[in-house]
């Protein structure tokens, strides 16, 4: 399960503050990609145009490692003759349930540069949102500009569902996209995905990320969460363990909260090989309208989506 590896993660920034009062007439959609990752479409009011999309993507590399960008990105009619911002998604088209646009951006790897394009193609109609997204990356040597390597996702789809009260999606102080989803009677939080990337590790080689899927949070007076541990077999037959800290509140609005997770690796003999620790995040996400009722106690079970051992450009 565990990534081993030093990653390179870019974002657009984004403050955690309350919505606004158009915000909180937005229609909100979460859910995921092909690829098990949250991604989060914001949209207006009748969910006939798109507003701004939050999504994390991996793309292969042609030497076997893997190059992770997560994005929060405001849509905005393309300018011809110019480069959109990184955090723009230049659309050719948006308007009546559809759009497709472009997201260009380029990250400093010291001695290399990555040149990246995300396109994205997606509709929206009442309750759900869907489309497609395939990312470039073109990997150069700062100094004479040759090219070193390229990276792709290949064709994911994404689909995404909005319901008032239910389904809220936002994300992380790392920029990461999170995804919360309630039962229908709203007692539990059955769905709640989220990526991550660790702040420490010792060796600082060993760096991790994730996009997770953490399942049925018991709501009570309009609050979730829980402590717990996951341990999966790790690298040489040793063991790696996940130590969650997980919480959430609901309002009428949005749901809000923190998360930790620390991850300790072990050999066989039982002797600590690594440990990385994500530091404290806080969380936020919106919903379409409504709000959740406090609920009663129901059995807890855990889920951890399962991943497999990825090196990360860097």
């Amino acid at each position: 399960m565990a990534r081993s590896a030093r990653i390179a993660v870019a974002a657009a920034a984004l403050t955690l503050s309350a919505p606004s009062a158009s915000q909180a007439a937005d229609t909100v959609f979460g859910g995921s990609t092909s690829a098990g990752e949250p991604f989060v479409v914001t949209a207006g009011k009748n969910a006939t145009k798109l507003k701004s999309l939050a999504f994390v993507w991996e793309a292969r590399c042609d030497d076997g490692r893997y190059f992770p960008l997560t994005l929060k990105v405001t849509a905005a009619k393309g300018a011809a003759g110019f480069s959109p911002e990184p955090d723009v998604l230049a659309t050719s088209r948006n308007a009546k349930g559809r759009f497709a646009g472009v997201q260009l951006g380029a990250r400093d790897l010291g001695e290399q540069v990555a040149g990246i394009s995300t396109n994205v193609a997606g509709k929206l109609r009442r309750g759900k949102a869907s489309g497609t997204l395939s990312a470039h990356v073109t990997i150069f040597d700062a100094a004479s500009n040759a090219p070193v390597m390229k990276c792709a996702t290949g064709r994911l789809r994404f689909s995404a569902t909005s319901s008032p009260g239910r389904v809220y999606g936002g994300i992380t102080s790392q920029e990461e996209p999170v995804v919360v989803r309630l039962d229908r009677k709203r007692r539990r939080a059955t769905d709640v995905l989220i990526g991550w990337h660790s702040d420490t590790c010792d060796p600082p080689d060993n760096l991790l990320r994730y996009g997770e899927r953490l399942t049925n949070f018991p709501v009570r007076a309009k609050r979730f969460g829980d402590v717990f541990e996951a341990t999966v077999d790790g690298d040489a037959g040793g063991k790696v363990t996940y130590a969650y800290d997980f919480a959430g509140r609901l309002t009428s609005r949005d749901a809000r909260g923190t998360f930790s997770v620390r991850a300790t690796g072990r050999d066989v003999a039982g002797a600590t090989t690594f440990s990385c620790d994500s530091g404290a995040i806080t969380w936020k996400a919106a919903t379409s309208g409504g709000g959740p009722r406090s609920g009663g106690s129901v059995p807890i079970r855990r889920g951890v989506r399962a991943t497999t051992s990825r090196a990360f450009v860097h």
